[in-house]
């Protein structure tokens, strides 16, 4: 029985492509079922018109890399087809900006009871805003967000949710961008229990991370973000002060919230225990991961995903 699918469609022979299909009990492919499929990755044009059946799917890949959006409605049955999807990842910006709920409203809300983890990658930004303003998951464990830009989220998106939107959220991820402090004081309020904070990016050093972290809260006037944070992954960037790894250490104990383990994305060991050699490590373990973990985490599939590319 089929399990795990991959249709990636360049292009299409047809006279209108920006034609979607909105029905999604009308298949293009598999017409007598594929019940146990549990793992669907949909590229290009197979987004709008080769799908086979969803309601069992726990792992599901949207990547849109074609210029043709689709609708919200399309957009939210797709994802709500399973009740059993566990893990998503979307590539590429899906909707146009028009598409997306100008606020969200409790029928316009995207519910997904099962989801563990989830992924956005956007080629011009609309989408994680879209995604996080209108996606409603009560266990989600674990995001990512790769090559946001500081405008692709304003604000305002804390005020559009009367409760935070992943309560359960303790994982998050940034690939290839930072942000402002100020950015980062938004995404300590929209996500309070972070107890894993990664950053892989090869500018992204000690002094990008202390400031946001520590700089500013050691006076007493309020308290340090992300008071169950424990590890922490970020870039090695040998031109910077390794005495802000201690400060940084030493700070999250004094406020008692130290951390317990402290990874830096690199490959080059030799630089950075040279680097760290005069650090008080305040018993914290330091090691390194030079790239971000297989996804999906804890799926519980062993297979190797040689078509997951987007997110490199």
């Amino acid at each position: 029985m089929l399990e795990l699918l991959t249709l990636s469609i360049d292009s299409v022979d047809m006279e209108d492509p920006s034609v979607e299909r909105d029905n999604l009990t009308l298949r293009d492919v598999f017409t007598q079922g594929t019940f146990n499929l549990k793992f669907l990755r949909l590229r290009g044009m197979a987004v709008h018109l080769f799908r086979p059946p969803l309601q069992q799917l726990t792992v599901f890949h949207l990547e849109q890399t074609n210029n043709i959006p689709i609708s919200y409605a399309t957009f939210k049955d797709l994802l709500t087809a399973s009740t059993n999807l566990a893990h998503l990842s979307v590539y590429g910006d899906m909707l146009t900006t028009s598409e997306w709920p100008m606020a969200p409203t409790p029928t316009s809300l995207i519910h997904l009871p099962a989801l563990q983890s989830l992924r956005i990658c956007g080629t011009d930004g609309r989408i994680f805003k879209g995604v996080l303003a209108n996606i409603q998951s009560p266990i989600l464990r674990s995001l990512t967000l790769k090559d946001m830009q500081e405008s692709d989220i304003d604000g305002d998106l804390d005020h559009h949710q009367s409760t935070v939107p992943f309560p359960q959220l303790t994982e998050l991820t940034f690939c290839d961008f930072d942000l402002s402090e100020k950015q980062y004081r938004f995404f300590f309020r929209l996500f309070p229990s972070i107890r894993s904070f990664s950053s892989f990016s090869s500018t992204i050093g000690t002094t990008k991370i202390y400031k946001p972290l520590c700089q500013h809260y050691t006076s007493g006037d309020q308290p340090l973000p992300w008071p169950n944070l424990q590890t922490l992954c970020f870039g090695f960037d040998p031109s910077d002060d390794p005495g802000l790894v201690e400060d940084l250490l030493i700070d999250r104990k004094k406020s008692l919230y130290p951390l317990t383990e402290l990874n830096f994305a690199t490959t080059d060991r030799d630089g950075l225990h040279l680097w760290l050699a005069d650090v008080d490590t305040c018993g914290v373990e330091l090691t390194m991961a030079s790239t971000v973990e297989q996804w999906p985490p804890s799926s519980g599939m062993q297979y190797l995903d040689c078509d997951d590319i987007l997110f490199d």
